[in-house]
């Protein structure tokens, strides 16, 4: 068993009393729990406060600024007065009568970041999720995939072609109904997809198709045209069209529910680590390496609590 000192085992109790105090919330709200929230709120604000402090106005700004007789003047301790202005002009919004001041710091802050911003999702949102779409559709060596690689950029010819017809589809009536056009651009797409799933069967490196990504990037191409489908409201969704969109809808769906089950795995993880943190540590050591005169205190200082909470609590029911 670990010693542990007398500062590690008042932490530990302070911790496990908080973290008990939000579990309560369980059973339902209750001033134990807003007592662990405001701590917790004021804890960080404060926190953040001294960070702030040390790690960017100290060194970034009272460190940098021309002071005569103490710094020399260089452009850099010059460039330093204009943040120091804008945060002064910020802080004036504590003054109700300039007030109107801080407006001017608040809107040169929100055109630069929009700026700099708009740059990184541009490249990260839009132009790397682009390239991340243009994948090849079968990545083996073999000759049946090597002709179903050839194959899928025409399948996706096809298909865009399909969407395209039956977007236009009132403006080519006459040809829709001399020819119908589009019934034998469904064959071929049924026939390309045929030949591409015999490709897979016809060798046995069809069973590493899946390692070498290619089916996940034939779901990834039809997931995307069919979830571009969905949003193009200039259409009714009806028949192949329709049937597209819903398709893309099913996407949408799965892509919502992972994301959520994400989330949901993310709040677990925590949950799991107070847990341990209760079972283990305080549980473990700290409650065996516990003096008694800490517990007497630990008691005294809980129960002070718990009456407090509850004074407040009868208090508020009174009005």
């Amino acid at each position: 068993m670990q010693e542990l000192a007398t500062q590690d085992l008042v932490g530990l109790w302070i911790a496990a009393i908080l973290t008990l105090f939000i579990f309560s919330f369980l059973y339902k709200d209750n001033p134990l729990y807003k007592f662990a929230e405001h701590m917790f709120v004021g804890v960080s604000a404060g926190y953040i406060l001294v960070r702030t402090w040390f790690d960017i106005l100290m060194p970034m700004l009272f460190q940098r600024i021309w002071i005569p007789g103490v710094r020399e003047l260089t452009v850099e301790s010059l460039m330093v007065f204009i943040p120091a202005a804008l945060a002064i002009m910020m802080l004036m919004r504590l003054v109700p009568s300039a007030g109107w001041i801080s407006r001017w710091p608040l809107a040169f802050m929100m055109g630069v970041t929009s700026g700099l911003y708009l740059v990184m999702y541009l490249q990260t949102n839009a132009i790397e999720q682009i390239r991340a779409t243009m994948v090849p559709f079968a990545v083996a060596e073999n000759d049946w995939l090597h002709i179903a690689t050839y194959l899928f950029p025409v399948l996706a010819v096809v298909i865009v072609l399909l969407v395209v017809m039956i977007l236009i589809r009132e403006r080519i009536e006459v040809l829709y109904r001399k020819w119908n056009i589009i019934f034998p651009l469904y064959l071929i797409v049924a026939g390309i997809v045929l030949l591409y799933f015999i490709a897979i069967h016809r060798t046995p490196e069809g069973v590493a198709l899946i390692e070498n990504q290619s089916f996940n990037n034939v779901i990834l191409f039809v997931g995307v045209v069919s979830g571009l489908v969905y949003f193009f409201f200039s259409k009714a969704h009806t028949g192949a069209f329709g049937v597209t969109a819903r398709i893309g809808i099913y996407f949408l769906m799965m892509a919502f529910g992972a994301s959520f089950g994400y989330t949901i795995m993310a709040r677990i993880s925590l949950l799991i680590g107070r847990s341990q943190f209760l079972l283990d540590e305080w549980g473990g050591d700290a409650i065996v390496q516990t003096p008694v005169w800490m517990s007497i205190l630990l008691i005294l200082g809980l129960l002070a609590v718990i009456v407090m909470a509850a004074i407040k609590t009868r208090h508020d029911e009174s009005h």
